[in-house]
Order: C-alpha cells, then sequence, then structure tokens
C-alpha cells in the first residue's frame, strides 16, 4: 500500500527554495493579485508566525498601496482586510511599546 508523503516533506518541495512561509505570505500580500480568501490566508497565518514583524507587514502594506487605485481600495475587502490588520497592528504598538 503506498504511503502517503509526510506533511512536511510535501510542504518543503512545494516551496521554492530560498523563500519562507513567512516571505510567501507577504508576497502574496504585496502583489495585491490574490483572491480575497487567499490574502486572508496570509494574514492570519503572518498573524501566527512567531518571525512575524508588524514593520515588515507594514511595509508590505503599503508597497501595495502605492501599486493601487484609491477607487480600486475603497471597493476591494482585500483591502479592507489589509487596513484593518495594520490599524490593529498600529493599535497594538502603541498600547504595549517594547
Amino acid at each position: 500500500m503506498h504511503q502517503p508523503t509526510p506533511f512536511s516533506t510535501r510542504t518543503a518541495a512545494q516551496q521554492p527554495t530560498g523563500i519562507t512561509p513567512l516571505q510567501q505570505q507577504l508576497n502574496i500580500i504585496e502583489s495585491g493579485s490574490g483572491s480575497d480568501e487567499d490574502v486572508s490566508e496570509a494574514c492570519l497565518a503572518l498573524m501566527e508566525d512567531p518571525n512575524f514583524s508588524p514593520a515588515v507587514f507594514l511595509k508590505a502594506a503599503t508597497s501595495l498601496h502605492g501599486k493601487t487605485q484609491p477607487e480600486t481600495r475603497e471597493e476591494s475587502p482585500q483591502w479592507n482586510l489589509i487596513t484593518m490588520m495594520a490599524e490593529s497592528l498600529v493599535s497594538n504598538a502603541e498600547n504595549n511599546p517594547a
């Protein structure tokens, strides 16, 4: 009987070399080309990543902001999610200074 590939092996094989899962999530957010679901999953994955840095997320969000038109941002559920996450991170940083 065929043994299923262990999850860790399968995941590692699918990732381009040199790109961490964290970077992959940031790329999804920064590209602005993922579906709403992709962006939601990327944001959630980032929040759960122990190496996550709010500054890195804000940089990706700022980059996306510069690439999108104001009208597009107003109508985009993705953009609303990214904005809410950014506001939450800023608020947390202000309330819990390092």
